[in-house]
């Protein structure tokens, strides 16, 4: 039996398929996230198990605003910069939480199957 993969792009409201040659990161922030509304940036809704940014310390409700230094501007782009990462990498995340920027570590774990 056969099946396709696909992806859910919250900011399109769309499902994508995954083809065979593309990958979904392996890299794992375990968030579910959608974009800011008034700011460039991406929401913390809530956080998967074995969240890598919840055990990081970054906060529900935090705006992720860069990852090593590339600005978080969609999803797509999150997605984009974690197909470069392995689980195991450590990546700087700049968010903002109750007006306060702030910088944390993020040991990326793997993406469940």
């Amino acid at each position: 039996m056969e099946f396709t993969k696909y992806l859910y792009s919250a900011e399109s409201g769309s499902y994508e398929a995954i083809s065979d040659t593309e990958q979904e990161p392996k890299a794992f922030l375990g968030v579910m996230i959608q974009k800011a509304n008034d700011q460039d940036g991406l929401i913390i809704n809530e956080f998967l198990p074995g969240s890598a940014a919840k055990e990081a310390g970054i906060p529900v409700g935090a705006i992720l605003m860069t990852l090593d230094g590339e600005a978080l501007t969609s999803i797509e782009r999150l997605l984009e910069l974690l197909e470069d990462k392995e689980p195991g990498d450590i990546v700087k995340i700049r968010y903002s939480y109750d007006g306060k920027a702030k910088t944390a570590e993020v040991t990326l774990g793997e993406r469940p199957k």
